[in-house]
């Protein structure tokens, strides 16, 4: 298990829903914010931190399953946000929703790093909000067993990981953000009905595919 790579709320903040955790964007700020270091005082006051970039991405596939299949990526930063992205996937391999939701978690790091390059990315942490345990698992779990040299990208079946190339540029990518520039990326495995913003641009950028 990565535990660098899993958000989990503070304690104290268990019990509220997800929506009630991220401290949505304002103009002119482009971004939401995730609680981190959480303080109480003897005084019954409280002192939240919320440094931490939140992030919700979503991939959506039309028509899954069959050969006329059509993918859409959604990441989204906060309802006031000009770095919102709903992008048709388009690629010479099948669309699925699996990969569709690989992808978006791809080009959120892609952006991430486009940011940080101009020097407008205002943490050293972010938070990947997501509703696919694949992924979520993928990245925190099965990674570990996935590089060990004498299982090298094999389930525990023994048949080969199902888009191995999207996932080793998603962990490549991850790594690069935290070696090159600092920053550390965690995934947040939410239900799906809190994260509907993000399904929504998913949604419309499969229809343009």
């Amino acid at each position: 298990m990565l535990h660098h790579r899993v958000y989990t709320p503070p304690r104290a903040l268990e019990s509220y829903a997800p929506d009630d955790l991220v401290l949505p964007s304002l103009l002119p700020d482009n971004f939401s914010y995730l609680p981190g270091e959480y303080y109480s005082y003897a005084d019954g006051s409280i002192d939240i931190e919320y440094k931490k970039v939140a992030i919700f991405v979503d991939g959506s596939c039309l028509g899954n399953g069959t050969d006329s299949a059509r993918a859409g990526l959604g990441v989204f930063f906060g309802r006031c946000s000009s770095y919102n992205i709903s992008k048709p996937l388009l690629c010479r391999v099948k669309a699925t929703n699996q990969r569709a939701e690989i992808f978006a978690a791809i080009l959120a790091l892609m952006k991430i790093e486009h940011l940080a390059l101009a020097g407008n990315f205002p943490s050293t942490e972010a938070v990947l909000i997501t509703d696919s345990a694949y992924i979520v698992n993928a990245m925190t779990r099965w990674i570990v067993d996935w590089k060990n040299p004498t299982t090298w990208w094999t389930r525990a079946d023994g048949k080969p990981v199902d888009s191995r190339r999207e996932f080793e540029e998603l962990d490549n990518q991850l790594n690069r953000l935290k070696d090159v520039f600092g920053i550390s990326v965690r995934f947040w495995l939410v239900p799906r009905t809190y994260n509907t913003r993000a399904d929504e641009l998913a949604r419309k950028a499969a229809s343009r595919a």
